[in-house]
């Protein structure tokens, strides 16, 4: 069980990176990102952190709020 922990939170570590950058790169705010989300953007910086545990519903607005797939934020 501690090894799915640990493989599920360098995941989410991973793709909070990937959203970071693909944030970054498009010179966007988390403000504005978490807004056009629908989330806070405390919210949006946790999960950047890799502290964050998004669900799919909110996964969905940060990938429609950068403009790529969600496949494009999980993904490698």
């Amino acid at each position: 069980m501690a090894v799915a922990s640990t493989t599920r939170r360098r995941q989410l570590a991973a793709s909070g990176a990937r959203i970071g950058r693909i944030r970054q790169q498009r010179e966007l705010s988390r403000r504005v990102v978490a807004e056009l989300a629908g989330i806070h953007e405390n919210t949006l910086k946790k999960i950047e952190g890799g502290d964050g545990n998004p669900t799919l519903s909110v996964l969905l607005g940060i990938a429609e709020a950068l403009g790529v797939r969600i496949h494009d934020l999980t993904c490698k």
